[in-house]
């Protein structure tokens, strides 16, 4: 028997969006079921996280993506309660869209997989939509291949992860060598990307990325990630050598 979960699923309540100051969203979010999404900016280089800010390896729970799908959609419930202008529908449509797409992560093996994929398909599908709605196509993130910013429009359909957060590139000198070590950061919560950053994950408090990253189209592999890791890279180096 599945247990059933306790996340709130209610329906967002269909006021009349005023029209608000628009927001760029770079860490998208979602309403209905539990969601998070948005643009994903690759910042160059990437700050070193201060030591007070960094979990320590015994701090890390293990990922969960029912658990961060609830807590996006918890959040979403609660701004749903105050929403005004389009950009907070925004906001929060884009919260609802990431509850669904972490839903949609659960494995088969994990106990509420079957309440996730009702969550996925019909709550949390429906919230967003109701949102969005709300917000109007006007308040969408805006988002385009021609600023300086790489983000997941410019990727399209190859979006590897199935979330949206950050890409950081952080160079460190090794003896007389240069690393690149690439993370990405959504959930409040830092994935290493690259194999260099995954050699140091532990001692930096960072997750695997295999955490976040999504299947390919036909489900025999991980999607396609060369190309985002290779993009970073080189935002990197053009940033030190500029």
């Amino acid at each position: 028997m599945v247990t059933q979960s306790t996340e709130p699923i209610g329906l967002l309540r269909r006021a009349t969006p005023r029209l608000g100051v628009l927001v760029r969203v770079t860490l998208g979010v979602s309403l209905v079921g539990i969601g998070f999404l948005g643009g994903c900016t690759i910042l160059r280089p990437s700050p070193s996280t201060p030591a007070s800010e960094q979990a320590s390896p015994e701090d890390l729970e293990p990922f969960d993506p029912f658990r961060e799908a609830v807590e996006q959609a918890t959040q979403a419930a609660q701004l749903g309660q105050s929403a005004s202008t389009s950009a907070d529908w925004q906001q929060i449509a884009q919260r609802w869209r990431a509850a669904g797409s972490l839903m949609q992560a659960v494995p088969p093996s994990h106990p509420q997989y079957d309440v996730a994929q009702q969550r996925a398909k019909e709550d949390y599908a429906t919230n967003a939509a109701i949102a969005q709605q709300q917000a109007g196509t006007a308040a969408e993130a805006d988002r385009t291949t021609e600023d300086d910013s790489l983000t997941q429009v410019d990727f399209g359909d190859g979006w590897p992860f199935i979330v949206d957060g950050e890409l950081y590139c952080e160079q460190i000198a090794v003896g007389e060598r240069q690393i690149r070590l690439i993370t990405f950061r959504s959930l409040d919560k830092t994935f290493a990307v690259n194999g260099p950053a995954q050699a140091r994950a532990k001692e930096r408090g960072w997750y695997n990325i295999d955490a976040v990253w999504r299947d390919s189209d036909d489900g025999a592999a991980k999607a396609p990630i060369n190309w985002v890791v290779m993009r970073t890279q080189a935002s990197c180096r053009d940033q030190v050598t500029s």
